[in-house]
Protein backbone atom coordinates (compact mmCIF):
# COMPACT_ATOMS: atom_id res chain seq x y z
CA UNK A 1 0.00 0.00 0.00
CA UNK A 2 1.35 3.45 -0.81
CA UNK A 3 2.01 5.95 1.99
CA UNK A 4 -1.07 7.98 1.10
CA UNK A 5 -3.34 4.97 1.50
CA UNK A 6 -1.60 4.00 4.74
CA UNK A 7 -2.51 7.43 6.12
CA UNK A 8 -6.16 7.17 5.10
CA UNK A 9 -6.73 3.56 6.12
CA UNK A 10 -7.69 4.82 9.62
CA UNK A 11 -10.86 6.89 9.12
CA UNK A 12 -11.28 10.43 10.35
CA UNK A 13 -14.35 12.61 10.10
CA UNK A 14 -14.45 14.24 6.65
CA UNK A 15 -16.18 17.57 6.21
CA UNK A 16 -17.72 16.89 2.79
CA UNK A 17 -18.96 13.32 2.33
CA UNK A 18 -20.11 13.27 -1.30
CA UNK A 19 -17.55 14.14 -3.93
CA UNK A 20 -18.50 15.26 -7.44
CA UNK A 21 -16.51 15.33 -10.67
CA UNK A 22 -18.12 16.99 -13.69
CA UNK A 23 -16.29 16.02 -16.87
CA UNK A 24 -17.38 19.28 -18.49
CA UNK A 25 -14.75 20.96 -16.29
CA UNK A 26 -11.98 18.80 -17.80
CA UNK A 27 -12.64 18.93 -21.55
CA UNK A 28 -9.33 18.53 -23.38
CA UNK A 29 -7.85 16.35 -20.63
CA UNK A 30 -7.45 12.58 -21.11
CA UNK A 31 -9.87 10.67 -18.89
CA UNK A 32 -7.03 8.82 -17.17
CA UNK A 33 -5.61 12.16 -16.01
CA UNK A 34 -9.02 13.14 -14.63
CA UNK A 35 -8.91 9.85 -12.74
CA UNK A 36 -5.40 10.25 -11.32
CA UNK A 37 -5.02 14.06 -11.08
CA UNK A 38 -4.52 15.94 -7.80
CA UNK A 39 -8.20 16.85 -7.58
CA UNK A 40 -9.45 13.99 -9.70
CA UNK A 41 -11.69 11.00 -9.24
CA UNK A 42 -9.22 8.88 -7.29
CA UNK A 43 -8.33 11.79 -5.00
CA UNK A 44 -12.01 12.01 -4.09
CA UNK A 45 -12.21 8.25 -3.57
CA UNK A 46 -9.48 8.68 -0.94
CA UNK A 47 -11.65 11.22 0.85
CA UNK A 48 -14.53 8.74 0.83
CA UNK A 49 -12.28 6.04 2.26
CA UNK A 50 -11.50 8.14 5.33
CA UNK A 51 -15.05 9.41 5.82
CA UNK A 52 -16.92 8.27 8.92
CA UNK A 53 -20.69 8.11 8.53
CA UNK A 54 -23.40 8.00 11.16
CA UNK A 55 -26.17 5.65 10.13
CA UNK A 56 -29.58 7.32 10.26
CA UNK A 57 -32.73 5.80 11.73
CA UNK A 58 -34.01 2.73 9.89
CA UNK A 59 -37.25 4.35 8.60
CA UNK A 60 -35.26 7.22 7.08
CA UNK A 61 -32.85 4.84 5.31
CA UNK A 62 -35.69 2.66 3.98
CA UNK A 63 -37.46 5.77 2.67
CA UNK A 64 -34.32 6.85 0.75
CA UNK A 65 -33.88 3.30 -0.61
CA UNK A 66 -37.43 3.38 -2.00
CA UNK A 67 -37.21 6.90 -3.41
CA UNK A 68 -33.80 6.74 -5.09
CA UNK A 69 -32.47 3.19 -5.27
CA UNK A 70 -35.56 1.08 -5.85
CA UNK A 71 -34.12 -1.57 -8.17
CA UNK A 72 -31.04 -2.22 -6.03
CA UNK A 73 -33.12 -2.05 -2.83
CA UNK A 74 -35.55 -4.66 -4.20
CA UNK A 75 -32.54 -6.77 -5.11
CA UNK A 76 -31.19 -6.67 -1.55
CA UNK A 77 -34.63 -7.41 -0.06
CA UNK A 78 -34.87 -10.51 -2.23
CA UNK A 79 -31.91 -12.13 -0.47
CA UNK A 80 -33.88 -12.32 2.81
CA UNK A 81 -36.69 -14.65 3.82
CA UNK A 82 -38.78 -11.74 5.09
CA UNK A 83 -37.59 -9.19 2.53
CA UNK A 84 -37.67 -5.54 3.55
CA UNK A 85 -38.62 -6.43 7.13
CA UNK A 86 -35.32 -8.26 7.70
CA UNK A 87 -33.32 -5.39 6.21
CA UNK A 88 -35.21 -2.96 8.44
CA UNK A 89 -34.19 -5.02 11.52
CA UNK A 90 -30.53 -4.89 10.44
CA UNK A 91 -30.73 -1.12 9.97
CA UNK A 92 -32.23 -0.74 13.45
CA UNK A 93 -29.16 -2.49 14.89
CA UNK A 94 -26.81 -0.23 12.90
CA UNK A 95 -28.71 3.02 13.53
CA UNK A 96 -26.73 5.71 15.33
CA UNK A 97 -23.39 3.96 14.86
CA UNK A 98 -20.39 5.62 13.20
CA UNK A 99 -18.59 3.63 10.53
CA UNK A 100 -16.05 3.79 7.74
CA UNK A 101 -16.85 1.87 4.56
CA UNK A 102 -14.76 -1.05 5.87
CA UNK A 103 -16.16 -1.11 9.41
CA UNK A 104 -19.70 -0.72 8.03
CA UNK A 105 -19.21 -3.84 5.92
CA UNK A 106 -17.89 -5.71 8.99
CA UNK A 107 -20.81 -4.57 11.14
CA UNK A 108 -23.38 -5.61 8.53
CA UNK A 109 -21.66 -8.96 7.96
CA UNK A 110 -21.67 -9.74 11.68
CA UNK A 111 -25.39 -8.94 11.91
CA UNK A 112 -26.25 -10.87 8.76
CA UNK A 113 -24.63 -14.05 10.08
CA UNK A 114 -27.50 -14.27 12.57
CA UNK A 115 -30.19 -13.05 10.19
CA UNK A 116 -32.69 -14.79 7.96
CA UNK A 117 -30.84 -14.94 4.65
CA UNK A 118 -32.31 -17.37 2.16
CA UNK A 119 -28.77 -18.65 1.50
CA UNK A 120 -26.21 -18.31 4.29
CA UNK A 121 -23.25 -18.54 1.89
CA UNK A 122 -24.26 -15.15 0.41
CA UNK A 123 -23.49 -13.21 3.62
CA UNK A 124 -20.43 -11.41 2.21
CA UNK A 125 -22.18 -10.50 -1.05
CA UNK A 126 -25.26 -9.17 0.72
CA UNK A 127 -23.17 -7.23 3.27
CA UNK A 128 -21.40 -5.49 0.39
CA UNK A 129 -24.60 -4.53 -1.43
CA UNK A 130 -26.28 -3.25 1.73
CA UNK A 131 -23.17 -1.30 2.75
CA UNK A 132 -23.15 0.35 -0.68
CA UNK A 133 -26.79 1.37 -0.39
CA UNK A 134 -26.26 2.83 3.08
CA UNK A 135 -23.24 4.80 1.82
CA UNK A 136 -25.28 6.06 -1.13
CA UNK A 137 -28.13 7.05 1.16
CA UNK A 138 -25.66 8.84 3.45
CA UNK A 139 -24.02 10.55 0.45
CA UNK A 140 -20.59 9.02 0.91
CA UNK A 141 -19.65 8.41 -2.70
CA UNK A 142 -17.85 9.94 -5.67
CA UNK A 143 -20.18 10.88 -8.51
CA UNK A 144 -18.79 11.30 -12.03
CA UNK A 145 -21.08 13.36 -14.25
CA UNK A 146 -20.44 12.59 -17.89
CA UNK A 147 -22.86 15.34 -18.82
CA UNK A 148 -25.85 17.02 -17.17
CA UNK A 149 -28.00 13.88 -17.49
CA UNK A 150 -25.70 10.83 -17.30
CA UNK A 151 -23.18 9.62 -14.77
CA UNK A 152 -22.16 6.99 -12.24
CA UNK A 153 -21.40 6.60 -8.53
CA UNK A 154 -18.25 5.04 -7.06
CA UNK A 155 -19.07 3.69 -3.60
CA UNK A 156 -17.24 1.96 -0.77
CA UNK A 157 -13.87 1.15 -2.34
CA UNK A 158 -11.47 0.00 0.38
CA UNK A 159 -7.67 -0.54 0.20
CA UNK A 160 -6.58 -4.07 -0.67
CA UNK A 161 -10.03 -5.68 -0.37
CA UNK A 162 -11.32 -6.76 -3.77
CA UNK A 163 -14.82 -7.61 -2.62
CA UNK A 164 -15.71 -4.19 -1.18
CA UNK A 165 -16.66 -1.25 -3.38
CA UNK A 166 -18.77 -0.95 -6.49
CA UNK A 167 -19.79 1.42 -9.26
CA UNK A 168 -23.43 2.22 -9.97
CA UNK A 169 -24.55 3.66 -13.31
CA UNK A 170 -27.30 6.25 -13.65
CA UNK A 171 -28.15 6.83 -17.33
CA UNK A 172 -30.65 9.52 -18.20
CA UNK A 173 -33.08 6.93 -19.56
CA UNK A 174 -33.00 4.90 -16.35
CA UNK A 175 -35.47 5.07 -13.50
CA UNK A 176 -32.65 4.62 -10.98
CA UNK A 177 -29.19 3.29 -10.42
CA UNK A 178 -27.89 -0.15 -11.41
CA UNK A 179 -24.69 -1.86 -10.31
CA UNK A 180 -21.94 -2.22 -12.90
CA UNK A 181 -22.05 -5.80 -14.14
CA UNK A 182 -19.71 -7.28 -16.72
CA UNK A 183 -22.22 -9.82 -17.99
CA UNK A 184 -25.05 -7.35 -18.52
CA UNK A 185 -22.59 -4.97 -20.18
CA UNK A 186 -21.60 -7.76 -22.59
CA UNK A 187 -25.28 -8.38 -23.39
CA UNK A 188 -25.72 -4.68 -24.18
CA UNK A 189 -22.59 -4.79 -26.32
CA UNK A 190 -23.72 -7.90 -28.20
CA UNK A 191 -27.06 -6.31 -29.04
CA UNK A 192 -25.79 -3.02 -30.49
CA UNK A 193 -26.44 -2.95 -34.27
CA UNK A 194 -23.24 -2.89 -36.30
CA UNK A 195 -24.41 0.28 -38.06
CA UNK A 196 -24.32 2.05 -34.68
CA UNK A 197 -20.84 0.86 -33.66
CA UNK A 198 -18.96 3.76 -35.25
CA UNK A 199 -21.04 6.35 -33.36
CA UNK A 200 -20.65 4.35 -30.14
CA UNK A 201 -16.86 4.20 -30.54
CA UNK A 202 -16.74 7.90 -31.33
CA UNK A 203 -18.59 8.66 -28.11
CA UNK A 204 -16.33 6.62 -25.84
CA UNK A 205 -13.10 7.74 -27.51
CA UNK A 206 -14.25 11.36 -27.11
CA UNK A 207 -14.43 10.73 -23.37
CA UNK A 208 -11.23 8.71 -23.09
CA UNK A 209 -9.04 10.99 -25.18
CA UNK A 210 -10.41 14.38 -24.11
CA UNK A 211 -13.13 13.94 -21.44
CA UNK A 212 -15.70 15.28 -23.87
CA UNK A 213 -19.07 13.59 -23.42
CA UNK A 214 -21.00 13.12 -26.64
CA UNK A 215 -23.72 10.50 -26.69
CA UNK A 216 -24.66 8.55 -29.78
CA UNK A 217 -28.48 8.40 -29.94
CA UNK A 218 -29.95 5.23 -28.47
CA UNK A 219 -26.74 4.07 -26.82
CA UNK A 220 -26.62 6.27 -23.73
CA UNK A 221 -27.08 3.31 -21.37
CA UNK A 222 -24.25 1.34 -22.97
CA UNK A 223 -21.88 4.32 -22.92
CA UNK A 224 -22.62 5.10 -19.24
CA UNK A 225 -22.40 1.42 -18.26
CA UNK A 226 -19.09 0.95 -20.06
CA UNK A 227 -17.52 4.08 -18.62
CA UNK A 228 -18.76 3.18 -15.14
CA UNK A 229 -17.37 -0.36 -15.39
CA UNK A 230 -14.07 0.80 -16.86
CA UNK A 231 -13.70 3.55 -14.26
CA UNK A 232 -14.53 1.14 -11.44
CA UNK A 233 -11.91 -1.36 -12.60
CA UNK A 234 -9.34 1.45 -12.79
CA UNK A 235 -10.15 2.43 -9.20
CA UNK A 236 -9.89 -1.18 -8.05
CA UNK A 237 -6.40 -1.34 -9.56
CA UNK A 238 -5.34 1.96 -7.97
CA UNK A 239 -6.71 1.06 -4.53
CA UNK A 240 -5.24 -2.44 -4.63
CA UNK A 241 -1.68 -1.77 -5.70
CA UNK A 242 -0.78 -5.46 -5.69
CA UNK A 243 -3.34 -6.08 -8.44
CA UNK A 244 -1.43 -6.25 -11.72
CA UNK A 245 -4.16 -7.98 -13.76
CA UNK A 246 -5.20 -4.71 -15.46
CA UNK A 247 -8.75 -5.94 -15.93
CA UNK A 248 -9.71 -2.40 -16.98
CA UNK A 249 -7.66 -2.91 -20.14
CA UNK A 250 -9.18 -6.36 -20.72
CA UNK A 251 -12.70 -4.88 -20.54
CA UNK A 252 -11.60 -2.05 -22.81
CA UNK A 253 -10.11 -4.49 -25.33
CA UNK A 254 -13.27 -6.60 -25.53
CA UNK A 255 -15.26 -3.45 -26.30
CA UNK A 256 -12.86 -2.48 -29.08
CA UNK A 257 -12.93 -6.01 -30.53
CA UNK A 258 -16.72 -6.26 -30.32
CA UNK A 259 -17.32 -4.82 -33.78
CA UNK A 260 -15.45 -7.79 -35.25
CA UNK A 261 -16.82 -10.41 -32.84
CA UNK A 262 -20.41 -9.21 -33.34
CA UNK A 263 -20.12 -9.60 -37.12
CA UNK A 264 -17.99 -12.72 -37.37
CA UNK A 265 -19.47 -14.46 -34.31
CA UNK A 266 -16.02 -15.88 -33.61
CA UNK A 267 -13.84 -15.90 -30.49
CA UNK A 268 -10.71 -17.68 -29.35
CA UNK A 269 -11.34 -20.35 -26.72
CA UNK A 270 -8.51 -22.53 -25.41
CA UNK A 271 -6.41 -21.54 -28.41
CA UNK A 272 -9.03 -22.44 -31.02
CA UNK A 273 -11.19 -20.13 -33.14
CA UNK A 274 -14.78 -21.13 -32.35
CA UNK A 275 -18.29 -19.74 -32.65
CA UNK A 276 -19.20 -17.33 -29.88
CA UNK A 277 -20.06 -13.79 -28.88
CA UNK A 278 -18.88 -11.25 -26.32
CA UNK A 279 -21.10 -12.63 -23.54
CA UNK A 280 -18.73 -15.61 -23.33
CA UNK A 281 -16.08 -13.39 -21.74
CA UNK A 282 -18.32 -12.72 -18.74
CA UNK A 283 -20.19 -16.03 -18.65
CA UNK A 284 -19.22 -16.44 -14.98
CA UNK A 285 -20.62 -13.00 -14.14
CA UNK A 286 -17.29 -11.17 -14.19
CA UNK A 287 -14.59 -11.02 -16.84
CA UNK A 288 -11.92 -13.30 -15.41
CA UNK A 289 -8.18 -13.38 -15.98
CA UNK A 290 -8.38 -16.75 -17.77
CA UNK A 291 -10.07 -14.93 -20.66
CA UNK A 292 -7.01 -12.75 -21.28
CA UNK A 293 -5.06 -15.15 -23.60
CA UNK A 294 -7.97 -15.54 -26.03
CA UNK A 295 -8.71 -11.83 -26.11
CA UNK A 296 -5.07 -10.93 -26.62
CA UNK A 297 -4.61 -13.55 -29.34
CA UNK A 298 -7.56 -12.23 -31.34
CA UNK A 299 -6.25 -8.69 -30.96
CA UNK A 300 -2.80 -9.77 -32.17
CA UNK A 301 -4.30 -11.56 -35.18
CA UNK A 302 -6.29 -8.48 -36.17
CA UNK A 303 -3.14 -6.37 -35.72
CA UNK A 304 -1.33 -8.73 -38.11
CA UNK A 305 -4.05 -8.23 -40.71
CA UNK A 306 -4.02 -4.46 -40.31
CA UNK A 307 -0.23 -4.27 -40.55
CA UNK A 308 -0.20 -6.36 -43.72
CA UNK A 309 -3.22 -4.79 -45.43
CA UNK A 310 -3.65 -1.32 -43.87
CA UNK A 311 -0.14 -0.45 -42.77
CA UNK A 312 -0.58 3.32 -42.63
CA UNK A 313 -3.45 2.94 -40.17
CA UNK A 314 -1.18 1.03 -37.78
CA UNK A 315 1.86 3.28 -38.29
CA UNK A 316 -0.14 6.47 -37.61
CA UNK A 317 -1.50 5.10 -34.35
CA UNK A 318 1.89 3.72 -33.29
CA UNK A 319 3.39 7.16 -33.80
CA UNK A 320 0.63 8.83 -31.77
CA UNK A 321 1.04 6.54 -28.75
CA UNK A 322 4.82 6.21 -28.93
CA UNK A 323 4.84 2.52 -29.80
CA UNK A 324 6.97 0.74 -32.37
CA UNK A 325 6.42 -2.56 -34.18
CA UNK A 326 3.37 -3.29 -32.04
CA UNK A 327 2.19 -6.87 -32.03
CA UNK A 328 -1.11 -5.75 -30.51
CA UNK A 329 -1.97 -2.22 -31.59
CA UNK A 330 -5.38 -2.30 -29.90
CA UNK A 331 -3.96 -3.46 -26.57
CA UNK A 332 -1.05 -1.00 -26.74
CA UNK A 333 -3.43 1.88 -27.50
CA UNK A 334 -5.60 0.98 -24.52
CA UNK A 335 -2.59 0.70 -22.22
CA UNK A 336 -1.55 4.17 -23.36
CA UNK A 337 -4.98 5.58 -22.54
CA UNK A 338 -5.04 3.80 -19.15
CA UNK A 339 -1.79 5.16 -17.68
CA UNK A 340 -1.24 8.80 -16.67
CA UNK A 341 -0.32 10.80 -19.79
CA UNK A 342 2.41 13.30 -18.92
CA UNK A 343 2.84 14.97 -22.30
CA UNK A 344 0.33 16.52 -24.67
CA UNK A 345 -1.56 13.91 -26.67
CA UNK A 346 -1.20 13.82 -30.43
CA UNK A 347 -3.89 16.10 -31.87
CA UNK A 348 -4.90 13.33 -34.28
CA UNK A 349 -5.05 10.55 -31.68
CA UNK A 350 -8.80 10.13 -31.68
CA UNK A 351 -8.95 10.31 -35.48
CA UNK A 352 -6.29 7.61 -35.74
CA UNK A 353 -8.12 5.37 -33.27
CA UNK A 354 -11.40 5.85 -35.12
CA UNK A 355 -9.74 5.06 -38.47
CA UNK A 356 -8.47 1.78 -37.01
CA UNK A 357 -11.86 0.86 -35.55
CA UNK A 358 -13.71 1.77 -38.75
CA UNK A 359 -11.23 -0.33 -40.74
CA UNK A 360 -11.99 -3.34 -38.54
CA UNK A 361 -15.74 -2.80 -38.97
CA UNK A 362 -15.44 -2.56 -42.76
CA UNK A 363 -13.16 -5.58 -43.19
CA UNK A 364 -14.67 -8.33 -41.04
CA UNK A 365 -14.75 -10.86 -43.91
CA UNK A 366 -11.15 -10.15 -44.92
CA UNK A 367 -9.97 -10.37 -41.28
CA UNK A 368 -11.72 -13.74 -40.85
CA UNK A 369 -10.07 -15.04 -43.99
CA UNK A 370 -6.70 -13.80 -42.74
CA UNK A 371 -6.87 -15.36 -39.26
CA UNK A 372 -8.33 -18.67 -40.44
Amino acid sequence: MDQTLEKIATPTQAVTPSQVIELSNFVGTPYINVMTGDNGIYAKIKINIKTLIKVARAPEIIKIFSAKYGFEADRIYDYFKNGESDVFDILVKLSGGSYSSMSLWDAIFNVIINSTLKQKDQSKLVAGILADLILLATKVYTFVGLDSANGFYHVGYTPNIDTIGKTYSEPNSSSGITAANDYFLMIELKDIPIKEMTAFYSSITDILVSSKASFSPGNEDLIVDFMGSYSGKLIRSLVNEADKSAMFVVLFQIVFLASYINQAELIYKDGDLVSGNVTYFASKGLISSDMIPGIKHLSEQITGYLRDCHQETVLNLESAIGAASSQDIIGDTLMYLSAPIKTATNKNLQAYIMTLLETIIANEVAITGYIK
